[in-house]
């Protein structure tokens, strides 16, 4: 049996076209983001050029403002908004140094765990230092100040007081020698109290050029515990010694005045007046109370 068979012949199929890679909107979006990039990425460049011209930075530091070997150096004004730490400052050689502020100027030391140990305040119209201990000392290192809570020191040969109203202590002092202006008076006043002068090896109060003047409102008292009370001078005066009443009626008797009297003593010490070619003696109780 004879089959018929039928070959057909087809015409291969073409194959599937891809296309990669990003077209239409999507493809401007991207050269857009691409363009935006770039001109951020210029901006920032001119920025931080012109930042870096502004605050003249250089390899060496900014501006006036170097980094040397050690720490930095300043030239010129600085102007610190905030605190500033340092373990020293110092100046050019030959140039000064200024510290301005509008406020206060303060200076702290602080121990290692962070305690303040010392403070320097300036303000308007207060300076301010707190130490356990104050010292000024010369260009040789001697001590011509000292103080703190137990004692103050004046290391130097003198110490001028130059105020119209002296010196006041509230308490006692110990000096071997006070000694006032060659121009001026010397004067030692305890307006409402008694002053007190202690000398283990003795007292001495001494006037080369003038007077030595003591006055007091009440009793005036000398006083020696062993020794003797000495006034050695060839002229001694007591102008205002109690007269008695006889020597007195002896003058109006002889009717002149009389110059000259002898001096009396009573029990009690006190002294008067007698005439004297007359008895030293009175009569007035009142005389030797």
């Amino acid at each position: 049996m004879n089959e018929d068979v039928t070959v057909s012949k087809r015409k291969p199929m073409d194959p599937v076209k891809t296309q990669i890679g990003i077209y239409g909107w999507r493809k401007r979006c991207l050269f857009l983001l691409i363009l935006v990039l770039i001109l951020v990425v210029v901006f920032n460049l001119c920025l931080t050029l012109w930042f870096m011209e502004v605050l003249q930075f250089t390899s060496d530091g900014i501006g006036t403002l170097k980094v040397v070997k050690g720490g930095v150096m300043l030239s010129g004004k600085a102007y610190f908004m905030d605190t500033l730490i340092a373990s020293a400052i110092r100046s050019r050689t030959g140039k000064p140094i200024s510290l301005v502020t509008s406020q206060n100027f303060s200076v702290s030391v602080r121990s290692s765990d962070g305690q303040e140990m010392s403070n320097f305040l300036i303000k308007n119209n207060t300076v301010r230092f707190s130490s356990p201990s104050f010292n000024i000392t010369g260009p040789r290192g001697e001590t011509l100040f000292s103080a703190n809570k137990n004692e103050i020191v004046f290391g130097t040969g003198e110490v001028r007081f130059t105020g119209h109203a002296g010196a006041v202590f509230d308490s006692s002092i110990q000096t071997p020698l006070i000694r006032g202006h060659y121009k001026r008076d010397l004067t030692i006043e305890s307006i409402t109290r008694m002053i007190e002068v202690f000398g283990p090896s003795g007292v001495v109060l001494d006037s080369r050029a003038g007077d030595i003047s003591v006055s007091c409102l009440a009793d005036l008292k000398i006083e020696s515990v062993v020794g003797a009370i000495k006034l050695d001078s060839s002229k001694v005066y007591l102008p205002r010694l109690q007269t008695v009443n006889a020597a007195r009626e002896v003058a109006a008797e002889k009717g002149r005045n009389v110059s000259v009297y002898q001096v009396c003593v009573c029990a009690n010490g006190k002294l008067f007046l007698s005439p004297a070619d007359g008895e030293c003696a009175t009569t007035d109780n009142e005389t030797c109370r």
